[in-house]
Formats: C-alpha cells, structure tokens, sequence
C-alpha cells in the first residue's frame, strides 16, 4: 500500500492492494481444492508472465 500509493495514489494503491488480497484468496482457495501447490504456482506465474508482458510493451512499445 504504501508503495504503490507514493507513486500512483492512495486511493489506487487501495485498489492495488485489494487485487493483491484478492489474488492470495484465489491461490489459496485453489491450493485447499487441489490439496497441491502445483495448480496454484502455474497460476501465479502465468498470472507474472502476463504482467511482465503487459509492462515490457507499456515500457518499449508505447514509445514506437
């Protein structure tokens, strides 16, 4: 929160860190459904690879 509040706003950072709540119930959720970490990890990081592309576009491709 206080993070992302410094550099998009408070009430983003909010926002932000409710995406991050909510995410961690989801994994969680998944993990107990499962009763393995397996579903939950490839989750998360289809989720990080889905990040990493959107920011490497908005940082590389925005200024073509």
């Amino acid at each position: 929160m206080v993070v992302t509040g410094v550099y998009i706003g408070a009430g983003w950072g909010m926002v932000m860190c409710a995406a991050v709540g909510t995410g961690g119930v989801v994994w969680s959720l998944l993990y107990e459904r499962q009763k393995t970490i397996v579903g939950a990890w490839v989750s998360r990081a289809l989720v990080d690879l889905s990040l990493m592309i959107i920011g490497y576009r908005l940082l590389f491709m925005a200024s073509q």
